[in-house]
């Protein structure tokens, strides 16, 4: 699976194998950019001038050690000082395509596994929006820069927590079932409705377990 790597703000080239460094790997930006580069892909290949490879390193390193406030361990209760265990863990993708996809909706689903969603640049490349922390304003929207402005807001049933079905790799790849609750639910006794929710080609329960947490946290 190609990889990359940064070296003084340039990718190592390698004219042995398609003029880039090589490497086996499950990292999310990984996963995406062999999705969609190579002659594997066939007539709908991108090349690398296709894509914001900027993105693509920061969402690779981001999957290399995810610690964060989804990352506590799955099934613990967060308390008082939760913070002292949260774990080291790395996001991958790993799954089998068996039916028609397109291009796009393929590659949206991977960048699903490491919480990143696509995005067009100003380039018109395929930019990564990786969902982490953003600690200071990018853009400033007020009556000073904008002609008119409308806005709305939906509001939809608060839930308690997620049943999720994947594919288990410590289970010989059998299908088992995951419970992700809101802080203060018991699956067994939820004060509100528990929705089925799926995330493809994840296999790793602990990863599994983070993502519906971020996904939770974003409902809030």
């Amino acid at each position: 699976i190609k990889s990359y790597k940064k070296e003084y703000n340039r990718y190592e080239l390698n004219e042995a194998y398609d003029d880039l460094y090589c490497q086996k790997s499950h990292n999310v930006a990984s996963q995406a950019l062999y999705s969609i580069i190579g002659p594997h892909v066939g007539i709908d290949a991108k090349t690398y001038d296709d894509v914001n490879l900027d993105s693509f390193t920061k969402l690779y390193e981001f999957c290399e050690d995810v610690t964060d406030g989804t990352t506590l361990g799955d099934g613990e209760e967060q308390q008082e000082g939760y913070d002292d265990r949260l774990v080291h863990m790395k996001y991958s993708c790993n799954g089998v395509i068996s039916s028609e996809i397109k291009l796009e909706q393929l590659l949206s689903k991977i960048l699903q596994t490491g919480r990143a969603n696509l995005k067009r640049d100003e380039k018109n490349r395929y930019e990564v929006l990786l969902g982490t922390e953003v600690k200071y304003p990018t853009g400033m929207i007020n009556k000073k820069n904008i002609v008119s402005q409308s806005n709305s807001r939906s509001y939809e049933d608060e839930i308690a927590g997620y049943l999720v079905n994947f594919v288990d790799e410590t289970d010989n790849y059998t299908t088992n079932s995951l419970y992700v609750m809101q802080d203060g639910e018991d699956f067994k006794n939820p004060t509100h409705e528990i929705t089925p929710f799926s995330i493809p080609y994840v296999t790793d329960r602990k990863q599994l377990y983070s993502l519906c947490r971020f996904n939770l946290c974003c409902k809030l």
